[in-house]
């Protein structure tokens, strides 16, 4: 990143000035779409820019084991939470996934 102000540009580029863009993750499906309240079901997540996942979120509760198998497919396990319906929400270094149709997971 190269900075210029009035009749003057910063000084050469170096490591220190670079900049990475990370898009926010988008969550297209999630299989299977049920599981116990008890927890331990093995969720696969579909999406987009789900590299570098942290946390994956079921309502409040954090789902254990996270494996990012590739930039769209994450394998996590359903934590244990009270029954009904809530957003399963990735977190990567771009942002939160938004919550959508797509994104719901069912505690019986």
């Amino acid at each position: 990143m190269r900075v210029q102000i009035g009749g003057g540009v910063s000084s050469a580029i170096t490591l220190a000035d670079r900049y990475t863009y990370a898009a926010r993750p988008v969550v297209t499906n999630v299989s299977p779409g049920k599981g116990t309240k008890h927890g331990g079901t093995k969720v696969t997540i579909t999406g987009h820019h789900l590299s570098g996942a942290t946390k994956v979120k079921f309502g409040a509760a954090a789902g254990t084991h996270v494996k990012i198998v590739s930039a769209g497919t994450i394998v996590v396990t359903a934590p244990a939470h009270s029954a009904g319906e809530v957003d399963v929400r990735v977190v990567t270094p771009g942002g939160t996934s938004k919550t959508n149709k797509d994104d719901t997971f069912r505690f019986t």
